[in-house]
């Protein structure tokens, strides 16, 4: 029973909760799905980590388009994760498709943040950017992930059984 209970006390010392007690107001307006815009972009502007972490995952629960130029003037190198879950989870938009496409285009995108940056795309981008994605991307990591994730949302090449990967 002693190391059941170390277990669980050393498992939750790692977990990070996105949600405190003083965030009363974003926890109701999650659960209630009525995502508050005022309550969401408060916590998607705010300059503490944990509220932006926490306004990133109310806003991809809400599969919402208007709280996109919020999540895309979150800061990436401190959010990335949580920034383009959020963008995958609400889905096609061509703001998202652009900002993840420009940052995929910078030379200076370590090539961890390349994979993520793939992966989000093939959950955002329509099936002209996944054409472009096929001729234009040399081989790299990520892209078979990016074509995973379009064909899961039905999008996929016109011409099949000609991808180079």
């Amino acid at each position: 029973m002693g190391k059941i209970l170390f277990i669980c006390l050393l498992l939750t010392s790692f977990l990070n909760a996105q949600y405190t007690s003083k965030d009363k107001d974003l926890i109701r307006t999650t659960s209630s799905r009525t995502f508050d815009t005022t309550i969401v972009n408060n916590y998607l502007v705010s300059e503490i980590v944990e509220k932006v972490n926490a306004g990133l995952l109310s806003a991809a629960n809400s599969k919402d388009s208007r709280f996109i130029p919020n999540i895309l003037n979150t800061n990436f190198e401190e959010h990335h994760n949580f920034k383009l879950f959020a963008l995958s989870q609400i889905g096609e938009s061509s703001l998202s498709t652009n900002y993840i496409l420009n940052l995929l285009s910078n030379s200076d995108t370590e090539d961890v943040h390349r994979q993520e940056l793939f992966s989000a795309l093939g959950f955002v981008a329509d099936s002209i950017t996944l054409m472009s994605l096929i001729n234009n991307f040399p081989i790299e990591r990520g892209i078979p992930t990016a074509i995973i994730n379009f064909n899961s949302r039905k999008i996929s090449s016109p011409q099949k059984g000609r991808l180079p990967y």
